[in-house]
């Protein structure tokens, strides 16, 4: 008899020959798909033994077995004992020669390896698998699948001592995303642009007779590859309104008093920010290159009107058509020439621009700029601060009704998230699931006193999911599904759908939160996260399905919980962007007007709130919600911001909880005065929220930031709508403008100077300057996804984009100036032009293409240099220079909320060890040892030695009992001082 060892281990670890002959001849065969599978399977499983034996022979470990007694019984008490009760010796003798023979060959093959040979192992076997088994995704994890079997068998059945850690499966990794705008045909269609740009050229040297329509055709063709006007919609739009701008001079703006930008409205289907007559319009700031403007000029000097309705593809074939054949291609369209115009703009002489702007230009990023009146009022505003009769009064503003909400219990709301937000979600399906089963059979509920219908035992088991500490979030959602089921307006099939769409999303962002007492405002931000949220992380392009759901959703909990009634955007066809933007000017005025209207710590308190919302771009409840302790490094050059979660706010993403580097985007001023105010009024406990009135130390609420603002943009003389929210668009807005634009739009638009952008740049950025620069303005406004800022925050990437694309160093013929604009040499001299060569410098004739254009005699002087010859920046200084009388008019009402008596006592008492024997003894040794902090304690010892002087009529001390003493008398009510005599 042969024992039989476990049927598994003899065929899978079995040594098998087989020769390389024999398998490429089995190779040769046509083999079905299956028969495939399982000999690569079979290698598989043959090249992991191998090189475990490999391991067993380099790296042996201690044998201990665990289960060959087991099999040793077995084999004795069936082979032996149950067939022949008197067995003989003869018999027990030949058993145990051949369980002997079979015990040697399990022990040789069952060798164990050491923790060294098994990752040693493991490395060669994954490199075995990733190097011949990555055909595709199915038939690499089935190879990672029979590693780990071959692994959890070794631990399961042999050994015993050593148990081998099972790898990890290999992550589902999506392919990243290419940041350029390459294809595979870019260089193929690059090379035929260039031809095909060649052959334009040399036609516009040799032809001077051009026709009206011949005009537009080569101004479209120019808007395309020197202009950088990629997207079709937009095309057609520029054409328009450059057309109009030509009849109409005062819609052009001269910028740096040689190039020219146009506003540029046209209607757009899903995306824009307006709406007029139920259209969605959309607006951007466009910079005109060089030669768009000769084109231009052509046309005006034709003294055309604009059609009404123009052709854009017909009109640029009219040009290019001609000079196509004569090359032998194919007709080119105007999809292929917007989509390549890209390989010739980007590598103009001049031009510096990024991929990301490259894709706002062929618009494959949505992007909104402002609307030309705000646009406008953004460059010329001249806000004007003044003295009210009375300061503003901040307790009135801030409606403290809204503070007897409880705070948030961090820690209890955080675990019931956790546990509720898939188990909630979960219990609605079961119930769904189980009604919706074949098999379900009504049962007799008591309360109900009967077997309900489907529809009733779906609501009597909804019912059952309130229970005591349900947040209101949740309750809203099982509402909403029980109120599908009574109306019967979807099937079961359909209200799974719904819930499945945004339940998750719904329970995450609004658990336990106060959302009873949220603002539209507040909602219409985390709808956007949310919505951001499904799109980025979980990959769901199409989001109006699930906007639709959730503005269901809040439309119910408006009509039966009183939430307020907001309009989620993205459940619209048409997505309007509100585009808000304060100036720098209209920012300065309002601090300067918060300075003459406000007093004390409370006055300063507001500034400093703005001052980070303007600068930081922090959300209303991430700055209500800041503790001492969230401020790092204060006392450092570089303090710091901590967002994350505490009992008064949650935080709703990974990519809100981050820090914020205030030292990076404040000014110096701006820096010095809030750290200022962070030490004069940093508690003895830290746990404190930063914002709080000074007399009761009560959080400033909901309401104030809101309608103090929109009181003093109206004194100071602001006429666009700016919400606290939009002063998030500023910071994203003003950050791309640092970071990206050209020094020139940078200074002028967010009055930086040169070295500022330069520290923002290295202490954002570090050394590195390419596309991540975008991806760190996204995580410093706490956004998922640079999509989501270009789209909704950043107002001026079209104009930066432009700004790049109109630095180019374009120079072509003299033959060719003159073809087109009719300025010959001379003409050219008497403007003032210095010549190199018979080339012209388009460049350096914008000034002249301006008064072509413009109808000017003179050069014209650039609108944005004087906005930026406004002294306001001087002022900044002047609106933080009140700290010093403000610590002095509320001096003991802050100190003594800060500091306790005690504290005082004992720094007073450390005091009068020095100060009688030196009256002018310097306290700094003992200032540093104690907890206040040394400003406040300078203060406080001065005002101990005022007091100190008092004197009685009869010369005494009136508030100390020694002549030079610091500390005061101990001051005790009757009731004490009798105490203290028994």
């Amino acid at each position: 008899m042969i024992l039989k060892f476990p049927k598994q281990f003899i065929a899978d670890f079995t040594p098998i020959r087989h020769s390389d002959k024999a398998f490429s001849k089995a190779s040769n065969n046509a083999l079905s798909y299956f028969a495939i599978r399982q000999h690569r399977k079979s290698l598989l499983f043959l090249k992991l033994s191998s090189l475990w034996r490999q391991q067993q022979r380099d790296n042996a470990g201690h044998r201990k077995w665990a289960k060959a007694d087991k099999y040793v019984n077995r084999f004795f008490a069936k082979q032996i004992f149950y067939p022949c009760p008197n067995p003989c010796f003869a018999t027990y003798h030949s058993l145990n020669q051949q369980f002997s023979k079979d015990f040697t060959r399990l022990w040789r093959i069952a060798i164990p390896i050491s923790k060294l040979g098994f990752e040693q192992f493991l490395l060669s076997a994954q490199g075995f698998i990733n190097q011949y088994y990555n055909d595709n995704k199915k038939t690499y994890l089935s190879a990672y699948r029979h590693l780990t079997q071959f692994i959890t068998y070794q631990n399961t059945q042999i050994i015993e001592e050593y148990h081998y850690r099972v790898p990890s499966p290999p992550i589902d990794v999506e392919p990243k995303e290419n940041p350029l705008s390459y294809t595979d045909s870019y260089v193929t269609n690059g090379k035929k642009l260039r031809k095909i740009i060649k052959a334009v050229h040399h036609h516009w040297q040799t032809h001077d007779d051009f026709s009206i329509e011949e005009s537009l055709s080569w101004l479209i063709f120019s808007g395309i590859i020197y202009g950088g006007i990629n997207d079709a919609t937009l095309l057609q739009a520029w054409l328009t309104s450059l057309l109009k701008a030509c009849q109409k001079i005062d819609d052009f703006l001269v910028f740096d008093d040689y190039r020219l930008l146009l506003s540029i409205r046209y209607p757009s289907k899903h995306y824009g920010n307006e709406f007029e007559n139920e259209m969605l319009f959309n607006t951007q700031q466009i910079m005109l290159d060089a030669l768009s403007l000769c084109w231009l000029y052509r046309y005006k000097q034709s003294g055309q009107t604009h059609p009404k309705a123009i052709n854009v593809n017909a009109l640029l074939l009219t040009g290019l058509t001609p000079i196509t054949n004569q090359l032998g291609l194919k007709k080119i369209t105007l999809s292929w020439l917007l989509k390549n115009a890209c390989y010739h703009w980007e590598m103009l002489d001049g031009v510096d621009i990024d991929q990301a702007l490259v894709g706002i230009m062929q618009g494959r990023h949505r992007t909104t700029g402002l609307i030309k009146a705000d646009f406008e009022n953004l460059l010329s505003a001249n806000p004007a601060s003044k003295k009210l009769d009375a300061n503003y009064d901040l307790m009135t503003l801030a409606k403290l009704d809204i503070q007897s909400k409880k705070p948030l219990d961090a820690t209890k709301a955080s675990y019931k998230e956790k546990v509720r937000r898939s188990d909630l979600v979960k219990d609605i399906h079961n119930i769904f699931d189980k009604v919706m089963d074949k098999k379900y059979r009504p049962q007799f509920i008591e309360i109900l006193n009967k077997k309900p219908t489907k529809d009733e035992y779906i609501l009597y088991r909804l019912q059952s999911l309130h229970h005591v500490g349900i947040s209101l979030s949740e309750r809203i959602l099982i509402a909403w599904i029980a109120d599908f089921v009574k109306r019967q307006s979807a099937n079961y099939q359909s209200i799974l759908q719904y819930l499945s769409t945004i339940s998750y999303e719904w329970i995450y962002f609004t658990n336990f939160q106060p959302i009873d007492s949220w603002t539209d405002e507040d909602f219409t931000e985390t709808y956007d996260e949310m919505l951001d949220y499904k799109k980025s992380i979980l990959g769901n392009q199409d989001i109006t399905y699930a906007a639709r759901r959730l503005q269901s959703l809040h439309n119910f909990a408006e009509t039966n919980f009183g939430l307020t009634k907001v309009t989620i955007e993205q459940a619209e066809s048409k997505l309007k962007v509100r585009a808000q933007l304060l100036s720098v000017h209209q920012y300065l005025a309002f601090l300067e007007q918060l300075t003459l209207n406000t007093q004390g710590l409370d006055g300063m308190m507001v500034r400093v709130f703005y001052i980070l919302a303007f600068r930081t771009g922090m959300r209303k409840k991430e700055l209500l919600g800041l503790k001492f302790l969230d401020v790092e490094l204060l006392s450092s050059p570089h303090p710091s911001l901590l967002i994350r979660p505490n009992e008064h706010r949650s935080i709703k993403t990974e990519g809100s909880i981050r820090r914020v580097p205030i030292f990076a985007v404040l000014t110096q001023d701006e820096l010095n005065f809030v750290s200022d105010f962070f030490k004069l009024s940093k508690p003895d406990k830290l746990n404190q929220l930063i914002f709080v009135f000074a007399d009761s130390m009560q959080g400033i609420g909901d309401s104030l930031p809101n309608n103090l603002l929109e009181q003093v943009l109206a004194d100071i003389g602001a006429t666009q709508e700016i919400t606290l929210h939009g002063l998030r668009h500023c910071t994203a807005t003003n950050l791309a403008l640092s970071l990206n634009a050209t020094p020139t739009l940078a200074r002028l638009l967010t009055q930086q100077t040169d070295e500022q952008r330069q520290r923002l740049h290295s202490e954002l950025l570090g050394v590195h300057d390419a596309q991540d620069k975008w991806h760190a303005i996204a995580s410093f406004v706490g956004h998922i996804s640079p999509q989501r800022t270009f789209q909704y925050y950043i107002h001026t990437a079209m104009l930066m984009a432009t700004d790049k694309i109109t630095q180019a160093e374009i120079i072509i013929p003299l033959a060719t100036f003159k073809n087109i604009t009719g300025f010959d040499r001379r003409k050219l001299g008497k403007n003032g032009y210095q010549f190199e060569g018979d080339s012209v410098n388009l460049k350096t004739l914008q000034p002249l293409l301006n008064r072509l254009i413009l109808d000017k005699r003179k050069a014209i002087k650039d609108s944005w240099q004087r906005v930026g010859e406004q002294q306001l920046l001087p002022m900044l200084g002047s609106m933080f220079d009140d700290k010093d009388d403000i610590a002095n008019q509320d001096f003991l009402t802050f100190a003594f909320h800060q500091y306790s008596v005690n504290q005082v006592l004992t720094l007073l008492a450390k005091a009068d060890v020095i100060y009688k024997q030196d009256l002018d003894a310097n306290f700094s040794q003992i200032i540093q040892q104690s907890s206040i902090d040394d400003g406040i304690a300078q203060h406080l010892i001065a005002r101990a030695k005022i007091i100190a002087n008092l004197k009685t009529r009869k010369k005494q001390p009136r508030f100390t009992i020694e002549p030079n003493q610091l500390s005061p008398i101990a001051v005790f009510h009757d009731d004490e001082k009798s105490c203290a005599k028994h």
